[in-house]
C-alpha cells in the first residue's frame, strides 16, 4: 500500500516512524507547506515531497493519506481523499462543526474508501 502523509508536524513523527516499519506500506509522499518540513521529512523517509495537497493527490495518487494538519484542516482534506477513492486516516478531531461532520458523513457513504480517527492517546 502506498501511503502520503500530510502535514509534517510533531505527530507526524509517529505515523512516519510506524508506517516505515510496516513491510506491506510504502510511504510515497509527504506534504507540508512548509518547505523545510516537507523537504526533511522526504530525506528522512526516502520518499517525495509536495508542497500542496491537492498536486499531491493528482500526481502521487497514493492508496491511503494520514491526515496530520491542524483541525480546520481535516474536513476538506478527508472529503478530498474519500472523493477520488483514497482511504483516510485522520487525526482527530475528524470535524470540528456540526457541519463539517455531516460533509464528511456524506463523503464517507458515497466513497468505496475508508475512513479511520486516530486517537493514539487512549
Amino acid at each position: 500500500m502506498r501511503v502520503s502523509v500530510v502535514g509534517c508536524g510533531g505527530i507526524s513523527r509517529s505515523h512516519l516512524e510506524v508506517l516505515n516499519a510496516m513491510e506491506s506500506v510504502t510511504i510515497s509522499s509527504v506534504v507540508d507547506i512548509v518547505h523545510e518540513k516537507a523537504d526533511l521529512a522526504a530525506s528522512e523517509y526516502n520518499c517525495k515531497a509536495y508542497y500542496d495537497y491537492d498536486v499531491m493527490l493528482s500526481e502521487d495518487n497514493p492508496d491511503c493519506v494520514h491526515i496530520c494538519t491542524p483541525h480546520y484542516l481535516h474536513v476538506p482534506m478527508s472529503v478530498k481523499a474519500l472523493t477520488r477513492g483514497i482511504h483516510v486516516l485522520c487525526e482527530k478531531p475528524c470535524a470540528i462543526s456540526a457541519e463539517g461532520l455531516s460533509q464528511l458523513k456524506m463523503a464517507q457513504i458515497l466513497s468505496d474508501a475508508k475512513f479511520g480517527v486516530c486517537f493514539q492517546n487512549r
